[in-house]
């Protein structure tokens, strides 16, 4: 099976989303939202450092910066899953199609810590990106858990009961 191309623009992304075809589709969605969270965070981080360049925030642009990256990739990936179950459906192939909702759902997680920072939290010119950002995390992450759940059925039981788990310390933010 060929992979899939990463798109090089938005409105390739969103052309591949629009289509009449079940791939790119929720999970795929779920990535981008997430990275453009990341996007506001990186943003807020650089323009609160900017302001006061005594603020560290070389970490944490660096983290949105990964992120981004990252969560390009994982949506790339999350089609290219769904296209496998599409093809040959069974436990095997749902196992990463689950998987990978899960690394982006900890991106998203993972943006919530950083989104509260202090030095971007409380950069109040940009408090209002921020806080998008964070609803931008949240939104990722309840569409993500109903992805998890819609594919536990189709798992092993024991992928089920690691599954299970993940998504047990996801919620708990460890």
């Amino acid at each position: 099976m060929p992979e899939i191309p990463t798109p090089i623009s938005l409105n390739d992304w969103l052309s591949l989303v629009a289509r009449p075809t079940p791939v790119w589709a929720g999970g795929s969605v779920a990535a981008l939202v997430c990275a453009q969270g990341w996007a506001l965070v990186e943003m807020v981080a650089g323009l609160a450092q900017k302001r006061d360049p005594e603020l560290d925030l070389g970490d944490q642009i660096a983290l949105a910066q990964r992120g981004r990256a990252e969560l390009l990739s994982l949506s790339s990936a999350d089609a290219m899953a769904f296209r496998r179950i599409l093809k040959h459906p069974g436990p095997d192939s749902f196992l990463p199609a689950t998987e990978i909702p899960l690394a982006i759902w900890q991106w998203a997680q993972d943006g919530l810590r950083a989104s509260e920072h202090p030095g971007i939290s409380g950069y109040q010119p940009a408090r209002w990106d921020s806080e998008l950002a964070r609803q931008l995390f949240h939104t990722a992450a309840a569409s993500l858990r109903t992805l998890v759940d819609a594919n536990l059925p189709h798992l092993h039981e024991s992928d089920q009961a690691v599954i299970r788990e993940r998504v047990r310390r996801l919620e708990e933010g460890l």
